[in-house]
């Protein structure tokens, strides 16, 4: 169907609880999820017929909802250390840009991170910025390259006492981030 004649097919839903036969019971609540128009995902206002039925409320990012997530399914530690560690860069949204750091974009540079850290390889600072854009990727190249000369998780597990803890903060916090992801969650 096209646009229009599914927001016809939704005001008509709202309006007699019933659309091609089928009719909803009266105690059933419909709830809806969109991006604002300001997003510019191929979304369109809604017509006032339909707003007007609608309670709306803005959603927020949570970062470690997030992050959460991200763990959740195994996804990409160095992406999981580096909200943790700037959480703000979960979602930046810029209107002017063409891509912008979100939960979505970091999703997949998490895939692509876990792909090619599987390999041997790092991500380019290029594949980075294709979904975030520059400024943001400088930062987690940045924050990775730092990554790189930590211990890893594993060399911790099986040697607490003789990896060295670095001594700059922001390592140290990077570190820590670093090590969220490997901790048992049920406990």
């Amino acid at each position: 169907k096209t646009h229009g004649e599914t927001l016809k097919g939704f005001i008509k839903l709202f309006n007699e609880h019933k659309l091609d036969g089928i009719t909803l019971p009266r105690d059933v609540l419909i709830v809806a999820a969109g991006n604002g128009v300001i997003h510019r995902s191929g979304d369109s206002r809604l017509p006032a017929a339909l707003t007007t039925r609608f309670e709306c409320y803005k959603m927020d990012v949570d970062p470690a909802e997030v992050v959460d997530y991200f763990i959740d399914k195994g996804l990409s530690p160095r992406v999981c250390a580096y909200l943790s560690a700037v959480p703000d860069a979960c979602n930046r949204w810029d209107s002017s840009a063409l891509v912008w750091p979100n939960p979505r974009s970091w999703e997949r540079i998490a895939q692509k991170d876990d792909y090619e850290q599987a390999r041997g390889r790092n991500l380019s600072i290029a594949e980075i910025t294709a979904d975030i854009g520059e400024a943001e990727a400088k930062q987690f190249f940045g924050f990775c390259t730092e990554l790189a000369d930590l211990p890893t998780a594993a060399q911790i597990k099986a040697a607490p006492k003789s990896v060295d803890v670095p001594d700059k903060i922001s390592l140290q916090f990077a570190l820590v981030s670093l090590l969220v992801h490997h901790v048992d969650r049920k406990m």
